[in-house]
């Protein structure tokens, strides 16, 4: 399979595009590309164009600026995620499907994460998914009040597990289990090889603390905020 790097160079030979053979999605998918292979400071118009073969000026006709283009990364992904999309009827397990889905969303996407803190983030489908779950818990009887907060705290839950893992977990996120596991035995490995008289504590949870990136032990954790949350909620 061609890396990268040699596909660029293969596009780089390809003759010049004219500005009215893209599209919008076609350059927020390049640019999203760019973003995860990259990081966000990365993200040029220069850098996108050269990776579309056009100018600067047909990236232009779309977006004014990357600020513009950058707006639309997070709805890209929230699109692409499909976050709501199951059946699953019981609440509390709706609820951790679907946050389960929008960290492994994150997992795969963590270049967009600075855009969460922004603007960006507070529209169209972003907005929808907020308009959906509020609605599940509201069909569910429970109050606008109660189900904004555990909205925020299964939110703030999801991100800060995202936030936590090392960007060798992340590169591994997607790889086989039998990839992952490994990547955990070394993780726990490095914590009990620490010094005991400095970190005795750590070293002593060095098993636990390698599993807190797993998806399972992210789920487990969840559902203990999510029923925390539910049995505190007065249902109407």
């Amino acid at each position: 399979m061609r890396s990268p790097e040699s596909a660029a160079r293969e596009r780089a030979k390809e003759p010049g595009r004219r500005a009215g053979q893209l599209s919008r999605l076609e350059i927020q998918r390049a640019a999203l590309r760019i973003v995860d292979l990259a990081g966000l400071a990365e993200l040029t118009v220069r850098r996108l164009a050269q990776s579309l073969h056009v100018t600067p000026m047909a990236i232009y006709r779309y977006f004014p600026n990357k600020a513009a283009l950058e707006a639309t990364l997070v709805d890209l992904v929230v699109s692409d995620s499909a976050v709501t999309a199951h059946d699953t009827p019981e609440l509390r397990l709706w609820l951790l499907h679907t946050f389960a889905r929008m960290r492994h969303a994150l997992c795969r996407h963590p270049g967009i994460m600075p855009l969460l803190g922004t603007a960006s983030h507070s529209s169209g489908n972003a907005l929808a998914i907020v308009e959906q779950v509020l609605g599940r818990m509201r069909s569910h009887g429970i109050g606008s009040g109660d189900a904004t907060r555990l909205f925020y705290r299964a939110t703030a839950f999801t991100l800060g597990s995202v936030v936590m893992m090392d960007s060798v977990s992340l590169a591994h996120f997607v790889k086989p289990r039998p990839v992952q596991d490994e990547l955990r035995r070394q993780q726990r490995h490095g914590f009990a090889a620490l010094p005991k008289t400095e970190f005795p504590q750590v070293v002593a949870a060095s098993a636990a603390l390698a599993d807190c990136y797993s998806g399972k032990r992210f789920e487990q954790e969840l559902l203990g905020v999510i029923d925390d949350a539910l049995q505190a909620a007065p249902h109407s």
